[in-house]
């Protein structure tokens, strides 16, 4: 009986030494036993807390990884209860809002780093009508640039991002002139360099595919004109991940 004792408290001993680490993305941890990992919860025990441990939870998405007590590592951000397919690096985007406005807007976006909270992305957007106007703020028949967008908020269902974009555009105009009494129309090329800020909310219905609804505000300029102008932009639109 002292034997099997002796074994039991060496058994016992062992189990409180060893240990699981959870590494927050917050950059914390916690020294625990993980008993449960599930796509939005997961459970865990501190040790050396008593004789019956109590179980704690605590979001999947906000763990970055564990360091189990075997050594092994497990990177649970791409299982956080996204329902993106965060492997992938890329994203294509097409703009319905464009389409209805005889243009066709497409985007896409990078993603450098392991945890996909951060992009790159180039858009562009062609004018299915190249036509010639009297207004300086009609459609450009080509506008493309490049911005870089943040992700606040990702989880599941919903992600939310901020974004800041720069971009060229060119499109042609009439202005009439007066020279010597008389007015002269004459056709003029518009070279328009703009900045805009805005925000996505993005709407995952698959690990590929989802909907996004954006809107940004912002101004432009052109070397031709004294003035600059304030516009805003709607976008909804459906994008693919590859």
């Amino acid at each position: 009986m002292k034997f099997i004792a002796l074994i039991f408290c060496s058994i016992s001993a062992c189990n409180a030494l060893s240990q699981d680490t959870i590494y927050l993305r917050n950059g914390n941890y916690i020294d625990s036993r993980v008993t449960e990992i599930g796509a939005w919860r997961m459970k865990y025990q501190l040790r050396n807390t008593g004789e019956v441990p109590p179980t704690y939870k605590i979001r999947t998405y906000d763990v970055d990884s564990i360091k189990f007590e075997t050594g092994r590592v497990d990177d649970l951000f791409n299982v956080a209860g996204e329902k993106a397919d965060l492997t992938l690096r890329s994203s294509i985007h097409l703009n319905v809002v464009d389409l209805a406005t005889e243009r066709i807007g497409l985007q896409y976006n990078f993603f450098p780093g392991k945890k996909r909270n951060f992009s790159l992305f180039v858009p562009l957007r062609v004018n299915m009508r190249w036509r010639t106007t009297q207004w300086f703020w009609a459609y450009p028949w080509i506008e493309s640039g490049i911005g870089a967008e943040m992700y606040i908020y990702r989880h599941r269902f919903i992600n939310f991002s901020l974004f800041a974009e720069g971009n060229y555009s060119f499109m042609q105009a009439i202005e009439t002139i007066e020279h010597e009494g008389f007015w002269e129309e004459t056709v003029v090329n518009r070279h328009w360099f703009g900045f805009y800020v805005g925000s996505n909310v993005k709407f995952n219905f698959s690990k590929r595919w989802g909907v996004n609804v954006g809107l940004s505000i912002g101004s432009k300029f052109s070397a031709q004109t004294p003035w600059s102008t304030g516009q805003g932009k709607g976008d909804v639109g459906i994008f693919f991940r590859f």
